[in-house]
């Protein structure tokens, strides 16, 4: 097998439309979730992404990594100041950017806590002595 650089490209889709009023941000994070994604994928060492779902270098949680990190920089106070421009491509205030992140940190922790449900539940899932459709539901 030949395992010299070999420049890819990749295709994408979002749902995302940057122009519907009050999409902006969502859309600009699925957008960088998406992306993250096609990166992931455009590196895979494999001859076909379809052979190595759920082991590395494609497992869910090491796609999900490369994903969730392009979407964090929405959130990111640097990154923002330096892409996020308006209509005449202009960088947007410091200040703009600040109250934003100061109205939506207090929340992070939700977040946190959803992501953390999903493994969780898998441990308490793969730890149970007796699966049935009733034991899974009360977990």
């Amino acid at each position: 097998r030949d395992h010299s650089l070999r420049p890819s490209s990749t295709n994408f889709t979002s749902l995302c439309d940057p122009l519907q009023t009050g999409s902006g941000r969502v859309a600009l994070k699925t957008l960088m979730h998406e992306a993250g994604h096609a990166a992931h994928f455009a590196n895979v060492a494999q001859e076909s992404p379809l052979f190595a779902q759920e082991r590395a270098p494609t497992s869910i949680a090491y796609a999900e990594t490369q994903a969730m990190f392009l979407d964090s920089l929405v959130s990111d106070a640097s990154w923002r100041c330096r892409y996020a421009l308006n209509a005449s491509g202009e960088r947007l205030p410091f200040a703009l950017h600040e109250a934003d992140l100061r109205s939506r940190h207090p929340y992070q922790v939700f977040q946190l806590r959803a992501l953390l449900a999903v493994p969780y539940f898998e441990k308490a899932l793969y730890e149970h002595a007796d699966l049935t459709p009733e034991s899974i539901i009360a977990l």
